[in-house]
């Protein structure tokens, strides 16, 4: 199923691939959530990109990974929950 995923990251278009300029133009309310033992990304991966988002919020993960819906479910949805709850609708 994923044959060749992996090479398809390492291709040069996705190796440029920059996200930084566009994340202040982010006007919604945001978590970033990043597991502090992600193989893939670090806290500090996820601390700029809060930082870089108007208003966002960070949550580190103690002892998560990559796939935190499925690793840490009950936790994960309780706090996205919260997190919505407290979101305001534009009125």
């Amino acid at each position: 199923m994923f044959s060749g995923w992996f090479e398809g990251w390492r291709r040069k278009p996705n190796l440029e691939w920059d996200i930084r300029p566009q994340l202040g133009m982010i006007t919604c309310p945001a978590l970033v959530v990043q597991g502090e033992q992600d193989e893939y990304a670090t806290p500090q991966h996820a601390a700029d990109i809060a930082a870089a988002i108007p208003g966002a919020s960070l949550w580190l993960v103690p002892g998560g990974r990559h796939m935190l819906p499925q690793e840490l479910s009950g936790e994960f949805n309780d706090r996205l929950l919260t997190f919505l709850d407290g979101v305001r609708r534009p009125d």
